[in-house]
């Protein structure tokens, strides 16, 4: 993968994580700079486009929670994706057992 699909996958992986441990998941856009800073937006409604223009982010990410799945959407470099975790079925699997969270990508272009 490139690193702007490993960073929607590390995203989700960290949003599932939090959902395991107990907290919650508050919607958030996740902008990445070109020289690698972060910025983190909370409970915004703007486009990433506009969110992405006014910070001058490379990459951008809006996390979601609905029920027991979590979403991130991203979209920079010329691409766009979308990675869902896979809800409280894949949930329950993950707290049985050791094995590595699990996501599906929706789109990638």
């Amino acid at each position: 993968m490139s690193a702007f699909t490993d960073n929607a996958a590390e995203l989700l992986d960290a949003a599932e994580t939090a959902l395991r441990a107990g907290g919650d998941v508050a919607p958030m856009t996740v902008l990445i700079g070109y020289r690698g800073g972060i910025r983190i937006v909370y409970d915004t409604n703007r486009p990433m486009y506009a969110l992405q223009a006014e910070h001058g982010a490379e990459m951008t990410y809006q996390v979601s929670r609905s029920g027991g799945r979590v979403r991130v959407e991203g979209q920079g470099r010329g691409q766009r994706c979308v990675m869902e975790s896979g809800g409280a079925a894949v949930a329950a699997r993950l707290l049985l057992s050791s094995a590595p969270p699990s996501y599906s990508i929706i789109a990638a272009a």
